[in-house]
């Protein structure tokens, strides 16, 4: 494949259009350039049938040959179940075998006929049960409101908006897919009436399918009335009273918030598999630093050398380095604090062993003799 799109490519590049070409007698659009996926460079992207393919030039260790990017309008026309089979057919039919697929980013949304600004409402008084802080309420300058909960950043997003005033955006900006969703999924009757019409959509990245066991779109098909289930339920939901701190898990459920998973339960039915949906935490991370101490004795072992020469006896050796120790003791105290916090702040990992700082009158030795691993405690 690599000698049939390398040229193709090439050509495409020189005036930067999608090459139309076969592969295994099957149109597709090849792109001039390539794209960096995740932390790749992927050299090879081609289209086929709205869905984006990207291929790997030379994938070494654990690089993924193939990744796939599902396309609004064939998932709208014929649903994700289809159009993987779909995928798996076409890789089966140019050469690749799948031996292991994961899902790296998931969208679960639904349409209820109600105001958006109902939902706003009882999200500002107080009616509301969710794991994540951050939230934000936000508008445009032509009054579309959209209510977001968490980040996709972060692994899970919610957003709540007005469809209807997205769909009139859209069917300027994109009147393809606006056409598709008239057709597929609302109707011209329906679109058009004064009724309302408010997106209820919950969007997950890798990080949290994983702790929810779901790696595979097998694993979603399974049970995906479960997902469905603790998305509305366990990680955000809609009271009909305000919460009441300690008795949110026996509260009564708005009747707004019943009919979305109501609507949930219908377009994402499950099979008989369906069992409930379970948060793993991350277990903790053992982490020994003894390489690292061998690295910096070695180290101060140098600057000994080169400053000091030969030394007699082991006691001397020690000095030297205690004497070069207690020299940085300010820089090392300040950078050992720096790194510490760095992690913290940028992965949530408190790095540290309990009572390592509380040697004990001379138990400090005694403590490098025995030490544990390092405990990674993610907060």
């Amino acid at each position: 494949m690599k000698e049939q799109l390398e040229p193709l490519k090439d050509a495409g590049a020189e005036n930067m259009q999608d090459i139309e070409t076969v592969i295994d007698g099957k149109a597709v659009f090849l792109k001039p350039t390539g794209a960096k996926v995740g932390d790749n460079v992927y050299s090879f992207i081609f289209v086929f049938n709205g869905i984006t393919f990207f291929v790997h030039r030379n994938p070494k260790g654990g690089i993924q040959p193939v990744r796939v990017r599902y396309g609004t309008a064939p998932l709208i026309q014929y649903g994700l179940f289809a159009v993987h089979k779909a995928v798996l057919d076409f890789l089966s039919s140019i050469g690749f075998t799948v031996t292991k697929e994961k899902i790296s980013r998931l969208d679960m949304q639904v349409m209820v006929e109600q105001e958006a600004s109902d939902f706003f409402d009882l999200v500002g008084t107080g009616h509301v049960v969710k794991r994540a802080t951050k939230w934000n309420l936000h508008g445009k300058s032509d009054g579309i409101q959209t209510y977001t909960l968490g980040s996709i950043g972060n692994g899970i997003e919610l957003c709540i908006y007005d469809k209807k005033e997205e769909l009139w955006e859209c069917s300027v900006k994109d009147p393809v897919k606006f056409k598709l969703m008239i057709e597929h999924c609302i109707g011209e009757e329906s679109f058009l009436s004064d009724r309302p019409l408010t997106r209820v959509e919950f969007r997950l990245r890798r990080d949290t399918l994983r702790r929810l066991s779901f790696d595979t779109v097998a694993d979603l098909q399974n049970n995906e009335r479960g997902l469905a289930d603790w998305l509305t339920s366990n990680w955000f939901r809609l009271l009909k009273e305000p919460k009441v701190r300690g008795h949110e898990n026996t509260a009564e459920l708005h009747p707004l918030w019943l009919e979305v998973r109501s609507a949930f339960f219908r377009w994402f039915s499950g099979s008989a598999n369906d069992e409930p949906v379970k948060w793993h935490n991350p277990e903790l991370v053992s982490c020994d630093p003894t390489a690292l101490e061998k690295q910096a004795a070695g180290c101060l072992a140098n600057a000994a050398a080169l400053r000091f020469g030969k030394q007699e006896n082991k006691e001397q050796a020690v000095g030297i380095f205690r004497m070069l120790l207690d020299h940085y003791a300010s820089v090392m105290f300040d950078k050992v604090n720096e790194i510490a916090n760095r992690v913290l702040v940028m992965s949530g990992v408190q790095l540290g062993v309990s009572g390592a700082g509380d040697s004990g009158g001379g138990s400090l030795e005694r403590f490098l003799r025995h030490r544990p691993p390092l405990a990674l405690q993610r907060q």
